[in-house]
């Protein structure tokens, strides 16, 4: 999926990678809420369809985020900016399913999957905010070289 997301960041919505970012991250909101009310819905398909929008969402985000932070980042930095992002990502690959372990084994499922979602959430919400900024900053600019 992550070379069908980065697909659809080019072509359809003209390398807007915030954009891609939050439409992964709100089909992975959606699929971490129906893992958290899984439980009471055993059917197979359901287990089936959830397993598909984890899949496609929160295992394969990865590609548009590492484009994004080198598209944003300062271009004589990008090589030091994008090995620490990978060396953090790669933390986050080995400590998060320990971390879902321990809070299983400590609590239940419902709170590793709440900690899922709450995750995600914040990285919506940091999306939706950067998307924000960099409008308000775009027009700024925009009137600035008009006064001109």
């Amino acid at each position: 999926f992550r070379i069908v997301w980065g697909a659809i960041s080019d072509l359809l919505l003209c390398g807007e990678r915030l954009i891609t970012l939050t439409i992964i991250l709100s089909i992975g909101l959606l699929g971490s809420i129906l893992n958290l009310i899984l439980p009471w819905f055993q059917l197979s398909y359901v287990v089936f369809a959830v397993a598909i929008l984890l899949g496609a969402s929160l295992l394969s985000w990865q590609g548009v985020l590492q484009t994004f932070v080198a598209e944003i980042s300062d271009k004589n930095q990008t090589g030091v900016i994008l090995g620490t992002f990978m060396t953090f990502s790669g933390l986050g690959i080995v400590i998060s399913p320990v971390l879902f372990g321990l809070i299983t084994d400590v609590f239940s499922y419902f709170w590793s999957w709440f900690m899922v979602m709450l995750s995600t959430t914040f990285s919506l919400i940091g999306c939706i905010y950067l998307k924000y900024r960099r409008n308000k900053i775009n027009k700024r600019k925009l009137l600035g070289t008009l006064k001109m």
